[in-house]
């Protein structure tokens, strides 16, 4: 049947639900006495709580769109002759046969939607890359520069 843990502390844990709730009211370096049962037998674990990696924003962004990505700065912006953007987040390599490149985004296009969320920077875009699931489809904004003027536009973005 496998281990499951009966008790934290003195916390009796019920369900995954009691589990979470106990360890969400916890913080990195506390410590813990979990108690576990096994087929049948009960035993003790010390821990100390260590903060969980965070996987960062350029590896969730290449992961799951295929795009290599950094905040739009005001220069960057004078450059790629879009001055009166004032925030967003530069698409500054597209990886091959990514879920970007299948819907035409190309470096150089500057990502200011996602969903129904104006996109400032690369912190903003962070938030929304940890709760895109694998199969699940976000409609993404886009404004870019070219020979032929100023263009936005939106693209439907399917998340791998």
């Amino acid at each position: 049947m496998g281990d499951y843990i009966t008790k934290i502390d003195s916390k009796e844990i019920l369900d995954i639900l009691d589990f979470e709730k106990y360890i969400l009211r916890k913080n990195a370096g506390d410590k813990l006495s979990i108690h576990i049962n096994r087929d049948g037998s009960e035993f003790k674990v010390d821990v100390k709580l260590e903060k969980a990696p965070l996987p960062s924003i350029e590896k969730l962004a290449l992961e799951k769109l295929g795009l290599y990505v950094q905040d739009l700065t005001p220069q960057l912006a004078k450059q790629l002759k879009l001055w009166w953007l004032k925030s967003g987040v530069l698409i500054s390599g597209v990886q091959k046969n990514s879920p970007a490149a299948e819907v035409g985004i190309k470096e150089g296009h500057v990502l200011v939607y996602v969903g129904q969320y104006r996109i400032n920077d690369v912190e903003e875009l962070s938030a929304l890359l940890k709760i895109m699931q694998k199969g699940d489809v976000w409609e993404v904004g886009i404004v870019w520069s070219d020979k032929l003027g100023e263009h936005q536009g939106y693209a439907r973005i399917k998340i791998r």
